[in-house]
């Protein structure tokens, strides 16, 4: 890879079995994107990583745009104080979230087919994770999607 190609590009191709790592700007599923370095946010929308738009919608950052984009580091901290307060607001006890999901899950309730499919292959793929899933859900040993 060379500097300024998108970090998604694999320029060789690929055989079966190969092993990949493609390591995405952006810090995706990296932790809490609130928690992402303004420095690191600057340099993605630098590059042309990431948008305006993720930046502020998903990492919490507050971008002045005075012809250039720039991450405003006090207000992003003020901006993301506001977004923790706001999940802290809507926040619901986990047993109370888990109750409702299984609820969902026995029902079979608003799952796309192909969630549905993946849910059921990875279960008849992997037996044990099928044992994990319907203990961590409490489901009978049955189960299926």
């Amino acid at each position: 890879m060379t500097e300024g190609d998108a970090p998604f590009v694999t320029h060789e191709p690929l055989q079966n079995y190969d092993l990949i790592v493609h390591p995405i700007s952006g810090a995706q599923a990296m932790g809490d994107p609130i928690e992402r370095d303004p420095a690191a946010i600057q340099d993605d929308l630098d590059k042309g990583w990431t948008s305006v738009r993720v930046a502020t919608e998903i990492n919490g950052a507050v971008i002045s745009q005075n012809g250039a984009c720039s991450v405003d580091r006090a207000a992003t901290e003020r901006r993301r104080a506001e977004i923790r307060e706001e999940r802290k607001r809507k926040a619901v006890p986990f047993k109370d979230w888990w109750v409702a999901e299984r609820r969902k899950i026995l029902a079979r309730e608003n799952m796309d087919p192909a969630v549905l499919a993946m849910w059921r292959s990875s279960m008849e793929l992997s037996p044990s994770y099928g044992t994990e899933l319907r203990a961590f859900w409490a489901l009978p040993d049955d189960f299926e999607f």
